[in-house]
């Protein structure tokens, strides 16, 4: 019973992100290949802004914002949902909608409830965004690389999405608005 158990928890600390807790990479892969395509979105996400909160509070606080950020992603995933880190501060999802729109509108109230209930840290109030992209499964072929298609289609809407949000605050882009007081 003690190796089953200890099997069992290496199996799952293999597709465990160590500081969320979220799944990893190697569980999002899993998740995708396993998942019903039909309305079936991925979304790359990244954090905005989050290197001014490591500089001014330290990486303990940097890590706190985002299993912050963990916490609330899992908060509005639906079931067979899934969210993964794939690296630092990026995130991956797969989310089921039936339109882009309804899944906008999911992600924009997450970044509005995000907005207003910013981590306090050190008596101050600090505040975060997300910048993300979509792409759904039906723009892709199926096959071996679909996933990484899907990724990268993702990756460079986000990347899209990331330099809208700088446009519209231009306060963003020397980090500036990116702390409450």
């Amino acid at each position: 019973a003690l190796t089953n158990r200890t099997l069992y928890l290496q199996a799952q600390s293999a597709e465990t992100d160590y500081l969320t807790g979220s799944g990893n990479r190697f569980y999002f892969e899993k998740k995708f290949r396993n998942a019903e395509k039909q309305d079936l979105w991925v979304v790359q996400f990244d954090m905005n802004n989050l290197k001014p909160v490591n500089d001014k509070y330290g990486h303990a606080w940097g890590d706190r914002i985002i299993c912050d950020f963990a916490r609330r992603l899992e908060g509005i995933l639906l079931e067979k949902e899934a969210i993964a880190r794939i690296g630092g501060d990026e995130f991956a999802g797969l989310f089921y909608a039936g339109d882009e729109r309804e899944l906008v509108l999911r992600l924009e109230r997450l970044q509005e409830e995000i907005r207003c209930t910013p981590v306090t840290a050190l008596g101050k109030k600090i505040a975060y965004s997300f910048s993300y992209g979509i792409c759904a499964c039906a723009e892709m072929e199926a096959g071996e690389d679909a996933l990484r298609s899907l990724i990268k289609c993702a990756d460079d809407r986000m990347y899209q999405y990331k330099a809208a949000y700088k446009r519209r605050n231009p306060d963003a882009a020397d980090h500036r608005g990116s702390l409450c007081l």
